[in-house]
């Protein structure tokens, strides 16, 4: 399968040198200059497998955008930013991006968490009839569809990243778990993560699982330690 990458980038240089450096790596890149582009094509048939979102577009800010496509698709999405700072890159994960890359980088680097969000997100390819899994309060996580199902039966929305945490946190049911040991479990170990990362992960996913998210039952804070998954927690398999 060859996947489909979005390169939502309105600096024609960077964006001919992205989408040659995925075109040699055997992806089928699709250079967007503006929002309105990749919002064309997130309606079109055949919507991209993940999209290199640039900050800054002339035509609508790319946290806005990310924002936006959020609100339908979980397709992976790894922001291009000339920012540094801190904030930026909460902002950007708040809002359910998956990965950041801070420009200038190299083109080792932009392949490896293409391919890393890539793996994860498609992890499973063909069809299987057995389920496997965590099961906890009605949810039930499925690692084979990599999805999340409701009580009422309906699928809760995570990116790769929200999945991953969620998995690590289920499989360590009853233990603690500190940011690093976090880090480590859901492939974040690159140089340039840093511990609120796992922060602002845990407030997502508290939003979409918890009763309440700001008293919450089932991911606990342990203070000064980490966290823990405090909810009766079933493991299925078959």
């Amino acid at each position: 399968m060859q996947f489909r990458i979005a390169v939502v980038e309105d600096d024609q240089i960077v964006s001919s040198t992205v989408v040659d450096i995925l075109q040699t790596a055997g992806f089928t890149a699709i250079a967007c200059h503006t929002a309105e582009a990749l919002l064309a094509l997130m309606r079109s048939g055949r919507p991209p497998d993940l999209i290199l979102l640039d900050l800054q577009l002339p035509d609508q800010d790319g946290i806005a955008l990310a924002t936006s496509i959020r609100t339908t698709s979980n397709v992976p999405i790894i922001m291009l930013t000339g920012r540094s700072g801190e904030i930026d890159r909460i902002v950007g994960l708040e809002i359910g991006a998956d990965d950041y890359v801070v420009k200038p980088f190299s083109n080792l680097e932009l392949l490896a968490r293409v391919k890393a969000i890539l793996r994860r997100s498609k992890a499973v390819q063909a069809a299987v009839q057995r389920r496997e899994g965590f099961r906890f309060e009605g949810f039930f996580l499925d690692l084979q569809a990599r999805r999340l199902d409701a009580p009422d039966g309906s699928s809760v929305q995570l990116t790769v990243a929200e999945f991953d945490l969620l998995h690590a946190l289920l499989r360590s049911r009853g233990r603690v778990l500190s940011r690093d040991q976090l880090l480590d479990m859901t492939h974040h170990t690159e140089a340039d993560v840093f511990d609120r990362t796992i922060d602002v992960l845990i407030l997502r996913l508290r939003r979409k699982i918890e009763p309440v998210p700001s008293q919450p039952r089932f991911i606990r804070t342990e203070r000064g330690l980490g966290y823990i998954f405090a909810g009766d927690v079933e493991a299925v398999s078959g």
